[in-house]
């Protein structure tokens, strides 16, 4: 199967995302984050790649990025084909561990990145406080003498450390709104679509049992597709799609 182009970010950010197989939980315990962790930033450097947030969940990790989309993708490439096999080493276990290929979204603009690196310290919300979750960079941007050239901007572009601190506690999130403020056309939005639930295609989405058709929608609103876009592009009904 072709795989669709990937949007590309003005600004060299994207928003990375990857998930288990099937829902498949990736990490078992902190072992295995801090693993994983360890080979995300060696294969960072080796890629010349910016780490700016992150937070591993349970079955799935969301990475902020700055660098060319090439060096984002040759950097994921070699993080998950490492991990996944340190994983079915230490549990004995065959197959695929993450679902189909990365997802990768641009960051348009300054109010989306403060949103995004909001919405991925905001993932262990019901679990834990972002300031007590150990597993993201939330507490990274609390220590301004180190941080990153992009993590230092992101952190002015709150106001400092105590407007960062009241930013993450308003309005709390569980889906990422608006990834882009202009409103996608028809083809940047079958592409994202494609890109998204890659290796599914798109057309196919409706064929797919209940499970995985709502969790694949899911994605789909994650990255900022509207309901109707999603039905237009899909041919589901709205219905099904309002309530994935």
């Amino acid at each position: 199967m072709a795989y669709a182009r990937r949007l590309q970010s003005e600004g060299d950010v994207f928003h990375v995302t990857a998930r288990g197989n099937g829902q498949q939980i990736i990490f078992e315990d902190d072992s295995d984050r801090a693993y994983y962790l360890e080979k995300l930033f060696s294969s960072a450097a080796q890629h010349d790649v910016e780490i700016v947030a992150w937070c591993l969940m349970g079955n799935h990790v969301h990475i902020l990025l700055h660098a060319p989309q090439k060096n984002i993708s040759a950097l994921m490439h070699q993080l998950q084909t490492s991990y996944a096999m340190y994983y079915n080493k230490r549990y004995e276990r065959i197959g695929s561990l993450f679902q189909g290929r990365f997802t990768s979204v641009p960051i348009a603009d300054d109010e989306q990145l403060m949103t995004v690196v909001r919405y991925i310290h905001h993932n262990p919300i019901g679990k834990e406080g972002p300031l007590d979750y150990v597993w993201s960079s939330y507490s990274v941007f609390l220590n301004p003498a180190k941080l990153t050239t992009t993590q230092k901007m992101v952190l002015e572009l709150y106001g400092g450390i105590e407007q960062y601190v009241a930013f993450h506690s308003e309005h709390p999130v569980s889906r990422l709104p608006n990834t882009t403020r202009r409103r996608l056309t028809q083809s940047e939005a079958l592409k994202l679509a494609r890109d998204t639930i890659a290796p599914y295609d798109i057309y196919e989405l409706k064929t797919l049992d209940k499970r995985t058709r709502n969790e694949l929608i899911r994605k789909l609103k994650d990255v900022g597709l509207s309901n109707r876009q999603i039905c237009r592009l899909t041919s589901i009904g709205r219905g099904i799609v309002n309530r994935a």
